[in-house]
């Protein structure tokens, strides 16, 4: 029998997502400056704009099981503790700048 949860998540993903997108994008854009600094060149506009593999939100896991823990068959469960954490939310960008 294989029971899973309780699933914890971000409260609003997409406004999480949002942010995180958000800053993808000015990363890139600081690392596309250095690049064209490097090349003599001036940073342009943002020719083309894609977003990578979309929203990755990777949830704590912060538990065992009686089966991961070696505990005796036949042994009641143990109550897996709950507890606070952190959640990770990923995002990708892909953007073309013009030269200067």
């Amino acid at each position: 029998m294989l029971v899973s949860g309780p699933s914890f998540s971000v409260g609003n993903e997409e406004e999480a997502f949002a942010k995180v997108l958000a800053a993808a994008f000015v990363k890139a854009k600081a690392r596309a400056a250095v690049l064209a600094t490097q090349a003599g060149a001036g940073l342009g506009a943002a020719l083309t704009i894609e977003e990578g593999e979309g929203a990755e939100f990777i949830g704590p896991r912060s538990f065992d099981t009686a089966a991961e823990s070696g505990g005796a068959k036949g042994a009641p469960e143990p109550t897996p503790p709950t507890k606070p954490g952190t959640s990770t939310v990923k995002a990708t960008v892909h953007v073309v700048f013009e030269l200067t």
